[in-house]
């Protein structure tokens, strides 16, 4: 089974299958951050809890349309591996196991 590796002070992103190695990915900042946040929440966060933890000074929270983009881009960079769900009128939450501090 596929998952993937997060090295948070590396900033990269690696897919394992069988908890070996197999594909580093490589995320825009951004991207990096939405994924790092949503697996350790551990919960369903919706565009604007995501846009008022990583942009705490935006003046316009409403505007959180950049979050799907971002989020979009992430996943097509992670595929095979179906890390980030939908949960349709909530938000996004990770659905695969993610190993952190690799």
């Amino acid at each position: 089974m596929k998952q993937i590796a997060i090295a948070e002070g590396r900033h990269e992103v690696i897919i394992c299958e069988d908890g070996a190695p197999i594909k580093e990915v490589f995320l825009a900042p951004k991207e990096f951050d939405i994924l790092l946040l949503l697996t350790k929440s551990g919960q369903t966060m919706s565009r604007d809890q995501i846009t008022k933890a990583l942009w705490p000074k935006r003046k316009n929270p409403k505007d959180t349309r950049a979050i799907d983009q971002h989020i979009s881009r992430a996943r097509r960079k992670l595929r095979p591996v179906d890390v980030i769900t939908t949960v349709p009128a909530r938000g996004y939450k990770i659905t695969r196991t993610v190993t952190t501090g690799v």
